[in-house]
Formats: structure tokens, C-alpha cells, sequence
């Protein structure tokens, strides 16, 4: 739905305050690339904008961390990362305007981008050269300076400070174990990179952290708020600092415990680059072991969003779906989804999607439960005036059948609208009914994994419909935003 207001909200005078709820929604969400669309609009008209600004400093080093990890791609990568950079300076000119949570926020990102960088500096090289590379790499410093500056610009930030700590003693353990290489590095710096004073910061990191966690941990006792960022935070201190492996598991455990994938990522990236560096080994042992298992079924989904003809209704001259059909399209549908299937990744679910009206919509949700793939019912309106619109004039048999579909629990079933009209504010809109509408509703509810994640289905006579709205449309949706779509010619079945 969000989607969909984004569309609908083009061209209105108030589009930019859309584009800002829609822009923080999908940050919210993480929807990534249609989070960077939305705040790159806003940054086109207004380049210095903040907020805009701030939130693509973030997404654009997300995005970067997506190509080099999944992708392989360090060329977009390293443009993403640029993009990231180039809006932190933009925020970083009105320094003098921003509070210190912003300023340490940001000088966090700026962190972030460098030790981006330091990792893929090192992670293909191979085990015996892995250590001295990292060791090598300025960005290994810029990204510790720039933890250590946000954390200092506001002791309460101890994301900055905790991620200072942990490229802190990387550091150190790392400049210990190479003394002749780390003094090479060195050797014309003012001694600030001495061992012996790099042990020092660490320590004054270590006693600072300590009252920001437990002023932090009395503030949320005091409220009753959990954080689930703040316990992992608090372990990671533990991990850090603790001399007993046992206490770290612990602490890895309580916090973790019913997490989102997400937050079980995010804490096991940060053990994985200690263990791919020999830092902490044994800590990093406890710490892994304590992690819960990662428990997604839909990470890889397939969304199948199919789209077709209605019965024909009595008095139809010219016959397009007549009953007498059905056996031979409930096969065409059959054959089409195993195309789909045969050429999806294994351990890809199939999640179907599809409208409610008889013939073509219904026929597909029945087929779908046969063959055990799991279906949701989108309805433009509310069921009964949907049964008006496009079953009951079929007989009480396919109101039954929708019936059965509707009222499954193992049947999602989603209304876009109380209201057998558009919204007030977009009656004027020319060329566009409900049921356009609810084309782009269910489109934008199948991309939501990407276009390469999703294929539309169309049962369609190759013409124009009776009505606007109807499957030539959604067709020509789904071409336009390069979704694949596979053709079930009426015609010929």
C-alpha cells in the first residue's frame, strides 16, 4: 500500500511530504531500493536537505554492503559507498547546527564506510596473508578514528563506542602479533600509534563504555523499554573484555533469544571478522555456539501474481471464458506454474497471489492448494459488494467456491478499500478506476521482492476488457516495471 501511495501521490501538490512518510516507511521497513528512489526525488529538488541526506548516507552503504557480500560486485559497491560518503559531508557542513546524538551518528557512518572498506581489502586474500593485510590498511585506522570521534562527541552513543573498542583491540592484538610491520607503518607518526598508548585509549574506552551501558541499562529499567540493540551491545562489551568464555555465551544467548534474523546477522558479521582474523578465539567459539538458529521460511521467496478473465456473463455475444473451458484452463495453469517452478533456485518457496472473481482468479487459488502452494486472496472491495461485482452473477456454486477460499485460514485475505469507489482525493484522477487501482495494489504486493522475484500469470484473450481495469492492464503494468509475464492465450486453450 505504500507502493501504491507513492504512485498515486505523483503530480499533487503535497507529493513531497508523501515521499517524506514514504521515504522513513520504507526505511523503516528496509526496503532498500525503493527507500534510496524516494529520498534521491527529495535530494534531487533540495540537495542539501538533511534528513534526505542522512537517510541515503545509510541505505547507499547498506546497499554497498549487499553488493559486496551477496554480489561479489566491488566496483558498484565502491560507487555506493562514494554516494554514502559525499551525503555524510553534506551533513557534516552545518556541524555547528547539529546536536551531538547527529553528530556522533554521523561520524559512526563515516565509520562504517571505511571499515567497509577495510574488509574487502582482505576478505579474498588468502588465510596466511589475511592478518598483516588488514593490518596494512589505512582505512583500519579512519574507521577507528571516526568510532572513537562519534563516540567522544556524545558518551552516549555507544554504538560508536562499542565498534571504537572492537577496532581498537583488533588493532592492538593485530600490532602485537606483527611489532616489526606495525613499527614500518609507523615510523614517522608522532607516536601516536605506540602500542603502549594505544593500550592506554583502550582502557579509558573500556571504563567510559561501562558507565554508558549501565546508565543506559538503568534508563531502560526505569522506563521498562527493552533493546534489543542495547543487549547486544552489552554482550558485545562482554565479548570484548570477559576472560570467561562461558559468561560471553550467556550474554549472546539472553540477547538473541526470539530475534529477528536481522539482529542475529548483525552480532554474527561482527564474531565472523574477529574469527577470520585469529582475534579473541576463544570468546568468538562461545559466542558463536550461543547464537539461535536462523529460521526464515519465506527468505527465498517466488511471488506468482496471476491475472484473467471472469465467466462470461449471460448475454455475452461474443464468448470469451464459457464454463465449458475450465477443465482445459485449470490444466494451462497447471503446466505454467511447473515453467515457473523448474527454473527456481532450490529451497525457493512459491507464494501465489491472485484476486477473487470467478473463473480465472478462483480456478487459480483452487489449483494452487491442490498443488500445496500457499495463496492470498486480494479483494478490491469488501465481500459482499465483490460478490456483486464479480461472482454471483456466475450462480451460488462459485459463490460457494469463493466462499471456501475466503473463510480458509491457511488463506490470507487482504481488502484494499471499505468503499466500492476511489478515495475522495483521488476521484479527479483521470483514467483511473478501483480496479486499476487494485492492479497496482497486487502488482506492487508481488514485487516486493524484486521483478527477478516474481511472475505474473495472465489468462488473457490478447484484447481489450470489458472494463477498465482488467487483465490487458495489469499485463501492461507488469511489463512496465519489468516484471516476467507468461501468457495463457484464451484462444488457444
Amino acid at each position: 500500500k505504500l507502493k501504491l501511495l507513492n504512485i498515486e501521490s505523483r503530480n499533487f501538490k503535497w507529493e513531497m511530504q508523501a515521499n517524506r512518510y514514504l521515504g522513513e516507511s520504507f526505511f523503516k521497513l528496509k526496503l532498500l531500493d525503493d527507500c534510496r528512489i524516494v529520498w534521491e526525488k527529495i535530494k534531487d529538488k533540495i540537495p542539501g536537505d538533511l534528513v534526505a541526506n542522512d537517510r541515503l548516507s545509510t541505505v547507499y552503504q547498506r546497499l554497498a554492503d549487499i553488493e559486496m557480500d551477496k554480489n561479489n560486485n566491488p566496483v558498484s559497491a565502491e560507487e555506493l559507498l562514494a554516494k554514502s560518503d559525499n551525503a555524510i559531508d553534506i551533513i557534516l557542513r552545518n556541524y555547528a547546527d547539529l546536536d551531538i546524538g547527529k553528530r556522533a551518528e554521523t561520524f559512526a557512518l563515516k565509520a562504517r564506510n571505511a571499515k567497509t572498506r577495510w574488509i574487502n581489502e582482505w576478505k579474498n586474500i588468502a588465510e596466511d596473508k589475511k592478518e598483516e593485510a588488514a593490518l596494512k590498511s589505512v582505512n583500519l585506522e579512519i574507521a577507528y578514528e571516526n568510532y572513537e570521534r562519534g563516540y567522544y562527541e556524545n558518551l552516549n552513543h555507544y554504538y560508536s563506542g562499542i565498534n571504537a573498542m572492537g577496532l581498537l583491540t583488533i588493532i592492538i592484538t593485530l600490532a602485537k602479533r606483527y611489532t616489526t610491520l606495525w613499527a614500518v607503518l609507523h615510523d614517522d607518526d608522532d607516536n601516536k600509534w605506540e602500542i603502549t598508548k594505544l593500550e592506554d585509549k583502550l582502557k579509558k574506552l573500556v571504563i567510559s563504555m561501562q558507565f554508558s551501558l549501565e546508565a543506559e541499562k538503568r534508563r531502560l529499567k526505569q522506563t521498562q523499554i527493552s533493546d534489543r540493540w542495547f543487549e547486544i551491545t552489552d554482550a558485545d562489551f562482554a565479548f570484548l573484555t570477559a576472560s570467561d568464555p562461558t559468561r560471553v555465551g550467556i550474554k549472546y544467548s539472553r540477547a538473541l533469544t526470539g530475534a529477528e534474523n536481522f539482529y542475529i546477522e548483525a552480532a554474527e558479521k561482527q564474531l565472523l571478522l574477529c574469527q577470520k582474523l585469529n582475534i579473541l578465539s576463544e570468546n568468538v567459539i562461545a559466542a558463536l555456539g550461543a547464537l539461535p538458529p536462523k529460521f526464515d521460511p519465506w527468505s527465498k521467496v517466488h511471488y506468482l501474481l496471476f491475472t484473467g478473465h471472469m465467466l462470461d456473463k449471460p448475454g455475452r455475444q461474443t464468448a470469451r471464458f464459457p464454463e465449458s473451458k475450465l477443465a482445459a484452463v485449470k490444466q494451462k495453469i497447471i503446466e505454467k506454474i511447473a515453467e515457473v517452478s523448474q527454473v527456481l533456485d532450490e529451497g525457493t518457496v512459491i507464494l501465489g497471489i491472485a484476486g477473487g472473481a470467478c473463473g480465472g482468479d478462483i480456478l487459480f487459488h483452487e489449483t494452487c492448494r491442490e498443488l500445496k502452494i500457499k495463496t492470498q486472496l486480494f479483494l478490491a472491495m469488501p465481500r459482499e459488494d465483490f460478490l456483486k461485482a464479480s461472482v454471483s452473477f456466475a450462480g451460488p456454486d462459485w459463490i460457494t467456491r469463493f466462499d471456501k477460499i475466503y473463510t480458509n485460514a491457511d488463506i490470507p485475505h487482504f481488502e484494499l478499500s471499505s468503499k466500492t469507489e476511489l478515495p475522495k482525493w483521488l476521484q479527479k484522477k483521470g483514467n483511473y478506476s478501483i480496479w486499476e487501482r487494485n492492479n497496482l495494489w497486487e502488482l506492487n504486493s508481488a514485487l516486493v521482492n524484486g521483478g527477478m522475484n516474481m511472475t505474473l500469470i495472465a489468462l488473457w484473450d490478447g484484447k481489450g476488457g470489458d472494463g477498465p481495469g482488467g487483465t490487458e492492464d495489469m499485463v501492461k503494468q507488469a511489463n512496465d516495471r519489468g516484471a516476467k509475464v507468461i501468457k495463457i492465450e484464451m484462444d488457444k486453450v
